[in-house]
């Protein structure tokens, strides 16, 4: 069942609705990430993506859709000058240094060793949000490579408005002063937000073992993409609107019953709504 199925009877009750998503390390990995189907799935949906990499941002701005933009801006922590670790493959390149004791240990793990410093500028969300005029955010989508408790605990006014963050956690420190999932959890959860599932389980064995011919098959569940949504005992605190969003996104990353339970809330706030049930009938088909 695809989004573009249950966003119709959603636009039909909800014209107007779009999203605006933020994506955070915003590199190409070549999959079809499920957030771009929400984009594309309400008309006026918005993304802003940030991209260190000056020539990458270029290329990504010239060939993106309208209502994509993309920003060669580092999110950290704070407004400040620091030093940013250029790894081995740029995927595991962060604001944090790698610790080098991982490689050491497990399977194919050379690819996170730094090979260069550079010096650059990181802001952080709440005060770019403010500079850019960004409004209410939707949706976080984020890919760092260590820091991502830091740019949370810098964007509290915009978690206000998020419905959904989808976050790369770690449960291991591959970085030096990393955060881990539970700390992430732990904040996300004093700002309304509950942890809702793993969206996968990555990671490495130990050196020399190797199970089935796979170097990167793990015995060490090193990191994952965490799914968190507002609070369900909480949504008094969470608009109608918000409610559609957050059912929306859910059905996007694979949960709907979550989507329904949304629904079913928005039609018990709505007394001639039906959606919850429209868009159950469209799921069962």
């Amino acid at each position: 069942m695809s989004l573009a199925s249950i966003a119709l009877p959603i636009r039909e009750a909800l014209p107007h609705l779009n999203f605006s998503v933020l994506e955070i390390g915003a590199r190409p990995m070549g999959e079809n990430e499920p957030f771009y189907d929400v984009v594309e799935s309400f008309p006026g949906s918005t993304l802003v993506g940030f991209e260190v990499d000056d020539k990458l941002c270029k290329e990504m701005n010239e060939e993106a859709k309208p209502g994509y933009t993309y920003f060669s801006q580092a999110i950290g922590g704070a407004d400040e000058k620091t030093r940013f670790h250029n790894t081995m493959h740029p995927m595991c390149s962060s604001l944090l240094e790698p610790d080098t004791r991982i490689a050491d240990l497990y399977n194919n793990m050379d690819f996170m060793l730094t090979h260069s410093i550079t010096d650059l500028d990181t802001i952080t969300l709440d005060t770019f949000a403010k500079a850019n005029n960004l409004g209410k955010i939707d949706f976080i989508k984020m890919d760092v490579q260590g820091p991502e408790l830091y740019i949370f605990q810098a964007a509290t006014e915009i978690l206000k408005t998020v419905s959904f963050i989808v976050t790369e956690v770690e449960f291991i420190k591959i970085y030096h002063d990393q955060p881990l999932f539970g700390d992430i959890s732990n904040f996300l959860s004093s700002q309304g937000f509950m942890f809702h599932k793993f969206l996968y389980l990555g990671g490495r064995a130990l050196k020399p073992i190797v199970f089935g011919d796979d170097i990167n098959a793990p015995s060490q569940h090193m990191w994952s993409d965490a799914v968190f949504v507002r609070d369900i005992n909480q949504l008094e605190k969470v608009s109608d609107e918000d409610l559609v969003k957050s059912a929306v996104l859910a059905f996007a990353y694979g949960s709907p019953d979550l989507t329904y339970f949304f629904l079913r809330q928005f039609d018990e706030r709505n007394r001639n709504s039906n959606l919850a049930n429209d868009v159950a009938e469209v799921m069962n088909n």
